[in-house]
C-alpha cells in the first residue's frame, strides 16, 4: 500500500513538472511573438522612409518608432525574466515573495502531503527534524552507529521524500504561474502600445506620401512674348539647336511632351513644348522616339 501511494505521489509530481514545462513553452511562444513584432517594425519602418519625412511628421514618426522599439524591448525583458525564473526550494516557502504560493499549497495541502502529516506546516517541521537527525547520525563515530537507527532513518526518508518532491514540483509550477499572471497584463499593454505606435508611424509616412501627391498651384511669369522663358531655357540647355530630346507621348492639341537629353543641367528633364518646334521623327508613348526640339 505504501509503495502504491509513493508511486501515485511520484506521478503527481511528474504532472506538475509537465505543467511547468508547458507554461515555459507558452512563454517561449510569447517571446517569439514579440520578436516577430519587432521584426515587423524594423521592416515596415526603414530608416530611408523616415529620412524622407520633414517637420512635424518626422518628429511624430521618430518618437512613435522609438516608443514601439522601447515597448518591445521591455516586453522581451519581462518575458525572458519569466523564462529564467529562479528554481523553487522548500526554503522558498518561508520567503515573502512566495507567500501567495504557500497560501495556495496550504489550501490544497490534503492533496499534497502524505496522510502521515496533518498539514503542510507539520510536514515542514518533521522534515526539518529528520534532516537534523540524519546530520547528527552522519557525525557519529562508526562504533556508535546502530542498524536500528539506520533502518529508522531510511523508513522516515521513504515517507519524507515523495511528499517533498511533490511539494517542490507543485510549488515551482505555482510560483511560475503566479509570476506569469502578474506579467501578462503588462505584456499585453506593451504589445498594444507597440502596435499603436507602429500605426502612428504608418500614418506619418502615409501623410508624407499624400502630401507629395498633392499638386501645388503656382503662377508662371513668361515675360514679354515668353522671351523670359526662352532665355532661361537657353541658359540651362544651350541656345544652339536643335536640342536632342525623347518624345514621351504623341503630340496632342499642338503640344508635345519631351525629355531633354542635352547638357548636364537639362539631362532627363521632362518638358511640354509646342509641337511645331519638335522635329521628326515622332513616335508613340509605347515606343518613345528620339526627337529634336528646335529653339
Amino acid at each position: 500500500m505504501d509503495e502504491k501511494k509513493s508511486e501515485s505521489r511520484s506521478s503527481a509530481a511528474d504532472q506538475f513538472r509537465a505543467a511547468s514545462l508547458s507554461l515555459r513553452e507558452t512563454i517561449k511562444w510569447l517571446i517569439a511573438g514579440f520578436a516577430a513584432i519587432a521584426a515587423a517594425i524594423m521592416g515596415a519602418v526603414p530608416l530611408v522612409s523616415l529620412g524622407s519625412l520633414a517637420g512635424s511628421n518626422l518628429y511624430v514618426a521618430a518618437a512613435a518608432g522609438a516608443l514601439a522599439v522601447a515597448a518591445i524591448l521591455v516586453a522581451l525583458y519581462l518575458a525572458l525574466d519569466l523564462l529564467l525564473s529562479d528554481s523553487f526550494y522548500l526554503g522558498t516557502l518561508s520567503e515573502d515573495s512566495a507567500k501567495d504560493v504557500r497560501k495556495k499549497l496550504e489550501r490544497y495541502q490534503d492533496n499534497l502531503v502524505a496522510p502521515n502529516f496533518a498539514s503542510l506546516a507539520q510536514f515542514l517541521e518533521r522534515r526539518q527534524a529528520f534532516r537534523r537527525r540524519a546530520q547528527a547520525y552522519d557525525g557519529l563515530p562508526e562504533e556508535r552507529r546502530t542498524q536500528r537507527e539506520v533502518d529508522e532513518i531510511k523508513k522516515e526518508q521513504e515517507v519524507i521524500l515523495p511528499t517533498e518532491r511533490l511539494i517542490v514540483a507543485a510549488g515551482h509550477f505555482e510560483l511560475l504561474s503566479e509570476r506569469a499572471r502578474k506579467r501578462v497584463p503588462w505584456l499585453l499593454a506593451l504589445a498594444l502600445l507597440a502596435s499603436s505606435a507602429l500605426v502612428v508611424v504608418a500614418w506619418a509616412l502615409a501623410s508624407k506620401a499624400k502630401d507629395s501627391s498633392v499638386s501645388t498651384a503656382v503662377a508662371v511669369e513668361p515675360g514679354k512674348n515668353w522671351e523670359t522663358i526662352g532665355k532661361a531655357l537657353a541658359l540651362k540647355c544651350g541656345d544652339k539647336g536643335p536640342i536632342r530630346a525623347v518624345l514621351r507621348e504623341p503630340p496632342r492639341a499642338g503640344w508635345a511632351v519631351v525629355e531633354l537629353q542635352a547638357g548636364a543641367e537639362c539631362e532627363n528633364v521632362t518638358i511640354t513644348l509646342p509641337a511645331s518646334i519638335v522635329v521628326a521623327p515622332l513616335g508613340s508613348a509605347a515606343n518613345p522616339s528620339p526627337a529634336q526640339a528646335n529653339p
